[in-house]
């Protein structure tokens, strides 16, 4: 993939991982059930988790 191709994909890639993000704290409001909330937490940790793979320098 040439080096804009990956640019742009990359930028796609992490916008929507932080509106996964996004979307994950929105569910875990005031209205969500106490037997959800454990749930969109671990959503929520698997996302950070990725979203901070995806920032580090790609392997040649």
């Amino acid at each position: 993939m040439p080096p804009t191709d990956w640019t742009s994909w990359q930028a796609g890639y992490e916008a929507g991982i932080d509106d996964a993000i996004r979307l994950i704290d929105t569910l875990r409001g005031p209205g969500a059930g106490s037997l959800s909330a454990p749930i969109l937490l671990r959503i929520r940790a698997e996302l950070l988790a990725i979203r901070s793979r995806a920032s580090q320098p790609r392997a040649a």
